[in-house]
């Protein structure tokens, strides 16, 4: 029982003055800072949203006019998604194309881990998701009906 209580105790040192820290275990999180918006069949009228990492320990890792649109795995028939320019922590996307229906959806992105790495240059394993409860969405209206005018 001594043993026991020895080694218990040894361990708790061990374990105070050298924490265990998990690899790829990651506490950072993503956020869709802005909306797609846009009219059915025509470009898109603001076509570039924010992707933030909450963590400055965490950065992405791409290159410019990377195409991402598989992260996005709602995203409307017709539009792409590509790397606008990038920061650190920071990912701007630009939505290109022609959504031929409206859409009114919460964006939701799910990022592979190889885009994202840690201080130390380590990719993140698994993937990276968005709560798009509290994100942007993406809001594609109808086309408006053209007024008709009647000669008399």
């Amino acid at each position: 029982m001594k043993r026991i209580l020895s080694l218990l105790f040894i361990f708790m040192i061990v374990s105070v003055l050298f924490p265990y820290k998990t690899q790829g275990v990651a506490t950072v999180t993503v956020s869709v800072r802005d909306d797609v918006e846009g009219i059915a069949d025509e470009s898109l009228s603001d076509p570039t949203v924010t992707l933030e990492l909450d963590d400055d320990d965490y950065s992405f890792v791409v290159e410019d006019d990377e195409d991402i649109t598989s992260w996005f795995t709602n995203i409307p028939y017709g539009i792409e998604a590509h790397v606008y320019d990038y920061y650190t922590n920071e990912l701007y996307v630009e939505f290109t194309g022609t959504c031929p229906i409206g859409c009114k959806e919460l964006i939701e992105v799910v990022i592979p881990g190889q885009y994202i790495h840690d201080e130390s240059g380590n990719p993140l394993e698994g993937t990276l998701s968005n709560d798009p409860e509290t994100d942007g969405k993406y809001y594609i209206i109808e086309g408006l009906i053209p007024s008709i005018e009647y000669d008399r």
